[in-house]
């Protein structure tokens, strides 16, 4: 079977403690904020979406912005830094929300 490659957030780091309660999410106990995606309600469902999720050494939570429809850490778990392949630097979905990310 061909290895997916999916484009992710990058939420919670090693040692990080990730809390999904009432569409937001919360890192060490504090509400994370980014403006870009302020309008992103996430749902907490799934094996490691329910409850606080404490971030094992060398692994990382990843959460895709299409809470709803996202297949993302919360169903498959933490992801070994191997996995993760770079940073994206572009949104072209939709259409007309196309625009470079730094």
């Amino acid at each position: 079977e061909e290895p997916k490659i999916l484009v992710k957030r990058l939420v919670g780091l090693p040692g990080d403690t990730i809390l999904i309660k009432d569409g937001k999410v919360y890192i060490n106990g504090k509400p994370w904020e980014d403006k870009k995606i302020s309008h992103v309600r996430y749902y907490a469902v799934g094996p490691y979406g329910v409850g606080e999720q404490k971030v094992p050494e060398g692994e990382y939570y990843m959460l895709g912005d299409n809470s709803a429809n996202s297949d993302d850490s919360r169903f498959w778990g933490f992801a070994p830094r191997r996995n993760i392949l770079g940073k994206a630097v572009v949104t072209y979905w939709p259409i007309t929300h196309m625009k470079i990310l730094y």
